[in-house]
């Protein structure tokens, strides 16, 4: 998937409303694109929809990872687990940022190539959103 066509998923997104932020055209487009939109959903939640379709439980921030291609969630209760932690070093990451960045309660930063766009509470900026090519959440 060519990144131009992120960037137009990305328009076509920018300046949305909560609540109104993809339709059902939308996610099957993506999904056939393989592109995966990641955008704030309420005070704990970071959406993920497209190529992908899950949520992430993010109270006060927090990351989401990806393993090979698919979103990462440890059955793990041991946070010094070495193994554990050398899966989580070999992830994809996203950091989910929670009021991070004035003027938006929703932010996220990752290394990983991406397009961004802006979803609104009335006049406020609230999200800014991501999209990603889902064939960059795997290792080379």
């Amino acid at each position: 998937m060519e990144l131009s066509e992120a960037k137009q998923l990305a328009s076509i997104l920018n300046g949305r409303k909560i609540g109104e932020e993809t339709t059902d055209a939308i996610r099957i487009s993506a999904k056939s694109a393989g592109l995966v939109i990641i955008f704030g959903a309420s005070d704990d939640l970071a959406q993920i929809e497209g190529a992908i379709n899950d949520e992430v439980s993010c109270c006060d921030g927090g990351a989401m990872l990806f393993r090979d291609g698919k979103l990462y969630s440890s059955d793990c209760d041991d946070e010094s687990c070495p193994h554990e932690i050398r899966i989580q070093e070999d992830c994809k990451r996203i950091e989910i940022l929670w009021c991070k960045e004035d003027p938006y309660c929703w932010t996220y930063k990752t290394n990983i190539p991406h397009e961004v766009f802006d979803i609104f509470e009335g006049d406020t900026k609230y999200c800014r959103g991501i999209i990603i090519d889902s064939k960059d959440l795997k290792w080379n």
